[in-house]
């Protein structure tokens, strides 16, 4: 920004700026730029200019912070908490801001976009699963998510045995192997896998558990069973 300041003739008009550099009294103030800006990790691109104001900086997946360093140009300030400092870094795009300004109040913002590369497992399944009671319709496979499995009246738990395809992997709380109990009827049993990169991903269980006991229900055509049984008392005697 130029500032030329011009006393008045008292003809009722005003002459044009005089020339700072020929002697004249006008004054100037400097832009609010940096003199420099750089990263301790990645490069900017472009390479820094003053008058440039946006950067890009790409980092690996192992970089999980980044420092800045910024100076100003003469007569400038940078604006607290916009300067040289340690920005922690997500996996993806973050933006970072960098502030500068003038002795007239003036403030230039520079902005670089730094990209964490997100090489983390999408892994987020089972290799195996299997229960104590019972046995899974249909079996197991391991972009299967849904399974039926049915159970005599006397089991009240059954255990959920499953082993993780990747070990980056994890159960989500709550929702990995273990004995759960067993109402009547149908129970419905969630294994829940986090990916390293942090999707989640469920199989789903239906239990049924038989309502009657099994040996009412067992097959009798084969069994010597009385039909009936009549109590009779002789009242005379």
């Amino acid at each position: 920004y130029n500032i030329n300041c011009v006393a008045g003739n008292g003809g009722g008009t005003t002459p044009p700026p005089s020339d700072p550099g020929n002697g004249g009294g006008g004054t100037s103030v400097a832009a609010a730029t940096l003199s420099s800006l750089s990263v301790s990790e990645g490069s900017l691109s472009p390479a820094f200019k003053s008058g440039t104001k946006s950067y890009t900086v790409n980092v690996g997946g192992g970089v999980s912070s980044i420092t800045v360093n910024a100076e100003a140009s003469s007569g400038n300030t940078i604006v607290s908490g916009y300067g040289s400092r340690s920005v922690n870094l997500n996996y993806g795009s973050n933006k970072v801001k960098v502030k500068v300004k003038n002795s007239a109040g003036s403030v230039t913002t520079y902005t670089i976009t730094v990209k964490r590369a997100d090489n983390r497992s999408t892994v987020n399944t089972l290799s195996n699963l299997k229960v104590s009671h019972g046995t899974l319709t249909p079996a197991f496979s391991s972009d299967n998510m849904n399974y039926t499995v049915d159970v005599v009246n006397e089991v009240d738990a059954i255990t959920i045995d499953a082993t993780l395809t990747d070990s980056k992997s994890k159960f989500a709380s709550g929702y990995g192997p273990g004995t759960i109990p067993l109402e009547l009827g149908v129970n419905k049993i969630y294994v829940k896998i986090v990916s390293e990169n942090g999707v989640t991903n469920v199989y789903n269980l239906t239990v049924n558990r038989a309502t009657t006991p099994s040996e009412c229900t067992t097959n009798t055509d084969g069994l010597a069973l009385l039909k009936d049984i009549r109590l009779y008392v002789d009242i005379d005697g």
